[in-house]
């Protein structure tokens, strides 16, 4: 897969070691790996196989797009329950 000129540009934000991001995501560092081996999460920069770098936008980005937003109360379509 080539990256597009978004993706390959490094200085787009700030890099973090995956411990850093998993701090910022509040969870462990071993989840994050996890997540790499199976093709899913953030983006990420492999540097090398002991290398590995999220940059704080593409984090961000994830975050965003996995958002889940509730209906306010009230709000609700007819026929379905809270």
């Amino acid at each position: 897969m080539v990256p597009s000129d978004h993706t390959s540009d490094l200085s787009n934000g700030r890099q973090l070691s995956p411990v850093e991001a998993a701090r910022r995501l509040r969870m462990q560092p071993t989840t994050l790996k996890a997540w790499r081996l199976r093709r899913w999460g953030p983006s990420y920069i492999a540097v090398s196989r002991q290398c590995i770098r999220y940059r704080e936008c593409d984090l961000n980005a994830w975050v965003a797009a996995h958002r889940v937003e509730h209906e306010r109360e009230g709000m609700l379509p007819a026929g379905r329950a809270p």
